[in-house]
């Protein structure tokens, strides 16, 4: 269901899309500013109407109750299994390393590479949506109170408020409702909106690595434990907790194809900005999203032999 060939080339047109950015910026093209103003856009309207409309897409009632279920309990497991091991293996003060190598880029790249590589597999997409709904609520909770250092900072009616949060909310009563069969221009224009989330975020971060030299961006000295963390360990483990739970869980393909590609995508963005709102390590942490963003071309697809020798 999944090969080397279609993982690598996918991954790699995603990753390209830094190119423009990148030009952007070493040729100072483009102000501070304007990547704030494209950030809003991306956080407050691309990114929910992306989650609204995967939700929207999605026929739950055609998926297991198992598989949903899994789907909202398997990223839980992984996500805070990384945050502990991440507790271990980092010192206590170094949260721009435990930040990256716990959270995921699932909204900006794993679920639009589950659509191109499934598109006739929905489930799929489905079920990376439930992955990026918990990761969502843990890097919203744990991620503020990790960059914070005060949970103090979680704010509940904060994260209610959000954009992110009505698109959940309207995009599972879309789903039951079905509104894609009898309003379907609603799903196309929510769509038209969503195809701008992928692009303008990898724009951003390309603007972000034409302001490092690659050899930082690249050191291993700075990126090795990180790296090998997130983008080796963290998909393998959801490889094995997948084979494992089939052993005694009647759960599908899709859904272990779906946790694999959520956990095996890049650093989140998004610990960028915590970094820069909490003033930890912020130049760190946009070397971690960035080199882990550009590795992904490789070790995604290299993990993806190692799920199939499982699979």
């Amino acid at each position: 269901m999944i090969d080397f060939a279609s993982v690598f080339s996918s991954v790699l047109l995603f990753v390209a899309l830094l190119i423009p950015g990148w030009v952007l910026g070493r040729n100072a093209r483009i102000s501070d500013e304007a990547i704030r103003g494209i950030t809003a856009i991306v956080s407050d309207v691309a990114m929910p109407f992306l989650v609204f409309v995967k939700l929207a897409q999605t026929d739950f009632f055609a998926i297991s109750v198992t598989d949903i279920v899994c789907g909202l309990l398997f990223p839980t497991i992984l996500l805070l299994g990384q945050y502990a091991l991440s507790g271990v293996f980092y010192p206590k003060d170094d949260v721009s390393g435990r930040g990256a190598s716990t959270f995921t880029n699932c909204g900006f790249l794993s679920l639009p590479l589950a659509a191109v590589l499934f598109p006739d597999a929905p489930a799929v997409v489905g079920i990376t949506s439930l992955f990026n709904l918990v990761h969502t609520f843990l890097i919203l909770t744990l991620g503020v109170a990790l960059f914070s250092g005060d949970r103090r900072h979680v704010s509940v009616r904060g994260i209610l408020l959000k954009p992110v949060t009505f698109a959940i909310v309207l995009g599972f009563a879309c789903s039951f409702l079905q509104v894609r069969d009898f309003f379907p221009q609603a799903v196309e224009y929510a769509d038209l909106l969503a195809s701008l989330c992928t692009p303008l975020s990898m724009l951003v971060l390309g603007v972000e690595l034409s302001k490092f030299p690659l050899s930082k961006v690249f050191s291993p000295r700075i990126i090795a434990k990180p790296v090998l963390f997130k983008l080796i360990l963290a998909p393998f483990f959801a490889i094995l907790l997948c084979f494992v739970a089939k052993t005694v869980l009647p759960i599908s393909e899709e859904l272990s194809v779906a946790m694999f590609l959520s956990a095996g995508a890049s650093a989140a963005s998004m610990t960028v900005a915590f970094a820069r709102t909490y003033d930890r390590d912020a130049e760190r942490s946009a070397i971690l999203a960035l080199s882990s963003t550009v590795l992904c071309v490789l070790t995604l697809p290299l993990m993806s032999v190692i799920f199939t020798l499982f699979h």
